[in-house]
């Protein structure tokens, strides 16, 4: 535009100049210079798909040519030792078959990591950050309200109304994957963490690859060991109490306290702002009120099959369900256990097995094939006889079977034995989503997102992923995968924000700059040279 405008303006100059004979040097000159001008503000010549304004290589050039890249395309590296193809790396120490990592060091069978550290069997993540559950990384130096990332480089030149990027409300495996990918295009991000998990009572986590049988305090550790090595991170403990739209949902104001008793007063808490949010807040689990259920949750008595069915394989079950439910948990279950007993705790009425044989005709025969009983008998309590440790022995070892034993006492009649239970049990987000209008959920509890946006709540900007979404699914891979989509999308949004603000901003510097020009190449009114206002159109 500038250029246009400059030549545009100083044709008329030009012509009255050359004109005049006694000037025409300095008009020649005033020409090459406007010229010289215009081609310095053209954007630059493309030679076959490739920009060499500033640098580059000359026109044909072969990137990989010179680097020994350009071998033929059936074996593209064949001289760099990766062509073995009947033993593709025999010659590097890998196929030991028989032990293959026998001289690295890694086959202690015994104790493999004794000799590096990890061997206190006290509790060797004490002090390290896996084991402060109720505020992970207060004292480990990720606190820093300041913004510990200022001096790197990444701070905005021009004075923005919000402080971050993202604020990511959550820190399990939903938060810090989208943290993990915020981080990752150097987005201003803060990780504001409950410490409140629904895994928090699982001893174990499982079907996680490279994880499995860990604890989730080992898993949530490492994870934000990586994430906070990228210099745009602040992550923080606290509960998030509210989000308030600012300017049309152009950015957000949340607030949060340390705790969900809130130790800031009544003010509410500390405050940030952020130009989008994601929440990564999880469920909550509404467990039976029978005691001794809440107590033993997670040690012996669970939900997810796939997460902590494989201990319990080949024991005597327990189904905590409601009649309706049983026979679709007795399929989850029949490939590890055969001893079954449905404890349906006075729900197996006349009426409500009359709706199951509606809705799954011959239950009754799929059950008694399968050696399924049921007792309805209310339920008094159940109480852990023997077999859960307190703690596993490392925070990294391999799950073993679990070997618990559970009494369980009815209001009637003598009691029975069981090693385990599988438990229907309904959840529901957490607070901060329950109390928050704006965000709908449907009918079961669940948030309704956008899959078409990158799980977009119905509050425009805010996000959500992980369990609590409508149409996904409770488990880690799930949380993983829909934070990593839900980062994209807001980074995608945010990049067509800022292309929008730079434009207008471009705009507005060509007007001011071609407005300068003409007034320093402009005469006075009635001198030759004077060309009139200036016109930017």
């Amino acid at each position: 535009m500038l250029s246009s405008v400059v030549i545009h303006r100083t044709t008329f100059i030009c012509y009255v100049t050359i004109e005049n004979s006694t000037m025409k040097p300095f008009a020649f000159g005033l020409l090459a210079a406007v010229v010289a001008c215009a081609d310095a503000l053209s954007p630059p010549r493309d030679y076959g798909g490739n920009s060499y304004s500033g640098g580059g290589h000359e026109p044909g050039y072969k990137e990989h040519e010179h680097h020994g890249y350009e071998h033929e395309v059936e074996r593209p590296y064949g001289h760099h030792g990766y062509d073995h193809e009947e033993r593709p790396y025999g010659h590097h120490g890998y196929d030991h078959e028989e032990r293959p990592y026998g001289h690295h060091g890694y086959d202690h069978e015994e104790r493999p990591y004794e000799h590096h550290g990890y061997d206190h069997e006290e509790r060797p993540y004490e002090h390290h950050g896996y084991d402060h559950e109720e505020r992970p990384y207060e004292h480990h130096g990720y606190d820093h309200e300041e913004r510990p990332y200022e001096h790197h480089g990444y701070e905005h030149k021009h004075k923005r109304p919000y402080d971050f990027d993202v604020v990511v409300v959550g820190g399990g495996p939903a938060g810090l994957s989208a943290t993990s990918s915020l981080a990752r295009v150097r987005r201003k991000v803060l990780m504001i963490d409950s410490a409140e998990y629904r895994n928090n009572p699982t001893l174990h986590a499982h079907d996680i690859l490279g994880f499995d049988g860990v604890t989730p305090a080992f898993f949530r550790t490492e994870a934000r060991k990586q994430v906070m090595r990228y210099p745009t991170v602040t992550m923080t403990n606290g509960t998030v109490t509210k989000i308030e739209p600012q300017d049309g949902n152009k950015y957000f104001k949340v607030t949060y306290g340390k705790n969900n008793q809130g130790q800031y007063g009544s003010g509410g808490g500390k405050t940030v702002t952020a130009r989008r949010i994601i929440l990564g807040t999880g469920l909550r689990d509404n467990l039976p009120s029978t005691p001794g259920v809440a107590k033993n949750w997670g040690r012996g008595i669970y939900w997810c099959t796939w997460c902590d069915g494989f201990e319990h394989a080949d024991q005597k079950m327990g189904l905590l369900a409601n009649i309706a439910s049983v026979p679709g948990m007795v399929r989850t279950i029949l490939t590890l256990n055969h001893d079954i007993v449905a404890l349906t705790n006075g729900t197996s009425t006349p009426q409500n097995q009359q709706a199951l044989t509606e809705k799954e005709p011959g239950w009754q025969a799929f059950l008694a094939r399968n050696n399924v009983t049921i007792d309805d008998r209310p339920l008094k309590e159940i109480k852990l006889l023997e077999g859960v440790k307190p703690n596993p022995p490392k925070p990294n070892s391999p799950t073993e079977a679990a070997n618990r034993l559970f009494l369980v006492e009815f209001t009637h009649g003598p009691p029975i034995k069981r090693n385990g239970f599988l438990l229907t049990a309904n959840a529901v987000p957490a607070p901060l989503v329950r109390s928050e209008p704006r965000i709908k959920l449907t009918d079961k509890h669940r948030i309704v997102v956008n899959g078409e946006h990158g799980f977009e709540t119905t509050m425009p900007g805010v996000f959500s992923a992980g369990d609590p979404n409508d149409g996904g699914a409770a488990n880690v891979y799930y949380a993983l995968w829909s934070a990593k989509r839900a980062a994209v999308n807001v980074h995608s949004d945010l990049a067509k924000d800022d292309a929008k603000a730079q434009e207008g901003l471009s705009k507005r510097a060509v007007e001011t700059n071609a407005e300068a020009l003409w007034e320093m190449m402009n005469e006075a009114p009635g001198h030759v040279l004077y060309g009139g206002k200036f016109n930017k159109f």
